[in-house]
């Protein structure tokens, strides 16, 4: 049986195809009398049509080189690489990998980037044997560094654990040292270093928030010591710090924790500022009336006064610590004062004379003139001090406060309250800029 493309009529640009028993489909050897490709399945009798449309398409794309001989189509197969250059290809990808993990440690890499670029100049040359062993002399440095380095990071946690645990917070990374250790000897660095990042930031929490819980229990601790001086202790802030220190001691701590404690501590702290102003205001003010029974020009009384606005002024700034300090003082400063009635001398009757006869009693107005004229003068003069101080200091706009308020007072025929506020303002003065004597 002749072959089928006998029996049509095909022609590209005016000749016949070549006869061929190639498969159209997938070029591959078939027998003329097979009915169908043994390796794609085409159907033989199709294949005229086939090469009929590999002929159009062909026609298309040359139309000026049609009586041209048809050049069979060679497959190209990729050349294979050079043993060495494939091994420094690995080297330095494995090279670049290690850079980045240990560039989360924090370790420098610079020489090690200056050796790649070396390598990579080595290797342009054509000499890539030279090139392998830069790359391979870097890779063992940089893994070396790399276990330093894990090992030194190591023992810094370590030692940032003993030191909370040293103030008594019982944290623990007891496990998870040991795992960092076991993936370090193991020589799986990837995983140690991933384990250590996130061991080093819980602990960095831990610590972040253990110094602002700290920072409250100072202060509790000093406002202890103060209410002691004082002899007011607060109830319930003894309870509180037993309970922020069960939670300190409680196994496997976190934030959460700390946090609970934060709290705790806030609200001991209101407790104590709520009551231990009231209670050393009302020992100023005691020892405010013992000091005015000195003459005002008596000097032991001075550094008492001193002090006694000192304390004052701390208490009005919120320094509680430092206030009940300068009290302590001051306590011992009018005990050794004494009694004021001893300053008093009696005046002397001369013999064989009578005494004067009591003067008649003051009238309330009388009297309450002459207290409003006292007073007006100790304002005059303490205004007066108050003029002298520099005009853009906190004392000055303190003192101007105090006049404003005391001269309300007076107006308001108040006068306890303005004798009150003019001696306060006069111990804050001689604290602050005291008078020659």
């Amino acid at each position: 049986m002749p072959p089928l493309y006998h029996s049509y009529d095909v022609t590209l640009s005016g000749t016949l195809p070549p006869p061929t028993s190639d498969c159209p489909v997938c070029e591959a050897e078939n027998p003329t009398t097979a009915v169908s490709c043994g390796t794609c399945g085409y159907p033989t009798a199709l294949a005229v049509d086939a090469l009929r449309g590999l002929s159009d398409v062909a026609a298309m794309a040359m139309p000026a080189q049609t009586s041209a001989p048809r050049t069979p189509r060679v497959p190209l197969r990729p050349l294979g690489k050079d043993p060495t250059s494939e091994q420094v290809e690995r080297t330095a990808a494995e090279l670049d990998t290690t850079m980045r993990l240990i560039g989360r440690l924090g370790v420098p890499t610079a020489d090690v980037t200056v050796e790649l670029h070396q390598a990579a100049l080595t290797q342009a040359d054509g000499r890539s044997v030279e090139a392998l062993s830069l790359l391979r002399s870097a890779l063992a440095r940089l893994h070396e560094a790399t276990n330093e380095a894990l090992a030194r990071r190591l023992r810094s946690l370590e030692g940032r654990q003993s030191v909370l645990r040293t103030d008594g917070v019982a944290v623990s990374l007891g496990a998870e040292a040991l795992r960092i250790r076991a993936e370090i000897d193991a020589g799986r660095a990837e995983q140690a270093i991933e384990k250590l990042v996130r061991a080093d930031e819980q602990l960095g929490r831990i610590e972040t928030d253990w110094k602002g819980l700290k920072g409250l229990l100072r202060q509790i601790d000093e406002l202890r010591a103060a209410a002691e001086v004082i002899g007011r202790p607060v109830a319930g802030v003894e309870e509180s710090v037993e309970q922020i220190k069960s939670l300190l001691a409680a196994p496997d701590l976190s934030t959460d924790t700390l946090d609970e404690g934060a709290q705790i501590a806030a609200r001991a702290l209101m407790l104590l500022h709520e009551a231990l102003p009231g209670a050393i205001e009302q020992e100023l003010e005691r020892h405010a009336v013992a000091l005015d029974a000195f003459p005002s020009d008596h000097a032991p009384a001075r550094p008492a006064r001193a002090m006694h606005a000192e304390a004052t002024r701390h208490l009005r700034r919120g320094k509680i610590g430092e206030a009940t300090a300068r009290l302590r003082e001051l306590r011992v400063a009018i005990r050794e004062l004494g009694d004021p009635a001893a300053l008093v001398v009696p005046i002397p009757i001369p013999a064989g004379s009578s005494e004067a006869p009591e003067a008649p009693p003051l009238s309330e107005a009388q009297s309450t003139e002459n207290s409003l004229a006292r007073l007006l003068g100790k304002a005059r003069g303490l205004a007066a001090r108050v003029r002298s101080l520099p005009a853009d200091s906190e004392l000055a706009y303190e003192a101007a406060g105090e006049i404003r308020r005391a001269t309300e007072q007076l107006r308001a025929r108040k006068l306890e309250e303005a004798d009150a506020t003019l001696s306060r303002l006069m111990r804050t003065l001689d604290a602050e800029v005291p008078q020659e004597p």
